[in-house]
């Protein structure tokens, strides 16, 4: 009896140290990457398409609102180059607004890439947390280490949709 008894605790035990499983390694994806990035401010929506091709380029084109539709910005380390229908502008990155919503979006990127921070996993969840300059962020990832939003501090939230690995075009 007694040791059934103890065959019976030990099989409890070891089914119970079983069930607690390790969260999955997750590594973010910020490299060969195309979605579509939206956000919501003072009631006025913007969007646009991105493609990261690889580190340090992105490319932005946008879709919202209507007016800046045909507007296109290639970032290419620290350069910048503006695209409205034929016509190029060529700057540098300090020319964009640090508030920009594109602009933002591009330094999570590039701040990721550069620092290639641990991914957090809590709750299911898997997120990066940073700072850039004086903001925190928080870039949540789906299990596959794609990009699904950034929360800002100021609360804003860019929900990133469809995204994917950029198809090598032959």
């Amino acid at each position: 009896m007694k040791k059934l008894f103890c065959a019976i605790i030990c099989i409890i035990l070891i089914t119970l140290c079983g069930c607690k499983t390790k969260s999955p390694e997750v590594t973010a994806i910020t490299e060969g990457l195309e979605f579509t990035a939206e956000i919501e401010q003072n009631g006025q929506n913007y969007s646009f398409y991105a493609q990261i091709p690889e580190r340090d380029i992105f490319i932005a084109d946008i879709l919202e609102p209507e007016s800046l539709k045909d507007l296109s910005l290639e970032i290419s380390g620290s350069s910048l180059t503006v695209s409205y229908k034929d016509i190029d502008y060529k700057t540098t990155l300090d020319a964009l607004p640090k508030s920009s919503f594109v602009n933002r979006v591009c330094a999570v990127f590039a701040d990721v890439q550069s620092s290639r921070p641990r991914v957090i996993s809590k709750n299911d969840e898997f997120f990066i947390e940073g700072r850039l300059n004086s903001r925190k962020y928080k870039l949540c990832l789906g299990s596959t280490g794609l990009p699904l939003k950034i929360i800002f501090d100021d609360k804003d939230t860019v929900i990133i949709n469809n995204a994917g690995m950029k198809k090598n075009e032959k």
